[in-house]
């Protein structure tokens, strides 16, 4: 709780409304919404833009396939969303065994699906278990996976989701 009370007087404790603002000054940073000067990840937005913008806004947007109205942009969004959506419910409404519960009464729901039952084993895979056991014994899969890096180098293709890439070459693997 925000508030404590010392010696019978309701005290603010101000750690939980620096943290507040910190992870609201995260966002902001991350969105542009404010920048820090002289700062390349979260420099000012403005200066993102082409110079010219105002001029060549048009171009641009020809250039990089943009639809000049928004709505051209987020319709075709909209109904791919709620096709999916529509398609999930239409799935979901079919099954018996599947439903979405309020744990507590609660307002946010869950979604309850029972375990699938695991099937049998494809008869060739106790084969190729028995002859991999045979020839190596037991290997780690982090062993396998650093020998098939070291052979053919697939890390090369992994890559972060974030802005930039943090961890070089030689981490990743």
């Amino acid at each position: 709780m925000a508030i404590e009370e010392i010696k019978g007087i309701p005290r603010i404790v101000k750690h939980y409304f620096e943290l507040a603002v910190l992870q609201k000054l995260e966002k902001a940073l991350k969105c542009k919404e404010i920048w820090v000067e002289g700062a390349y990840r979260y420099r000012d937005p403005d200066q993102d833009l082409p110079q010219d913008w105002p001029e060549k806004r048009l171009i641009y947007y020809a250039k990089h396939q943009i639809p000049q109205r928004s709505e051209d942009f987020v319709d075709p969004i909209r109904e791919e969303l709620t096709a999916a959506l529509e398609k999930a419910n239409d799935f979901f409404g079919q099954k018996q065994d599947v439903y979405i519960y309020h744990p507590g009464n609660g307002e946010k729901g869950f979604f309850r699906i029972p375990k699938i039952a695991p099937g049998p084993d494809h008869p060739i895979l106790r084969e190729i278990k028995q002859i991999v056991l045979d020839r190596w014994g037991i290997l780690e899969l982090v062993d396998i996976l650093l020998e098939a890096d070291r052979q053919v180098d697939f890390s090369q293709f992994f890559y972060s989701t974030a802005q930039r890439q943090v961890l070089g070459p030689s981490e990743i693997r």
